[in-house]
């Protein structure tokens, strides 16, 4: 798996790591300050 490096995420260890991180997304998405994009599809959200 690539290195996240996204800004604004904080990268968590344990099994609880990536419930934080969907919690996480959430949130952001939910603000609609997310901006995301991947460079092997190219699409991204806002």
């Amino acid at each position: 798996m690539p290195v996240d490096r996204r800004p604004g995420l904080e990268k968590t260890s344990g099994r609880d790591g990536s419930i934080s991180l969907v919690l996480k997304y959430q949130t952001y998405m939910a603000r609609g300050t997310v901006k995301w994009f991947n460079e092997k599809k190219g699409f991204g959200f806002i």
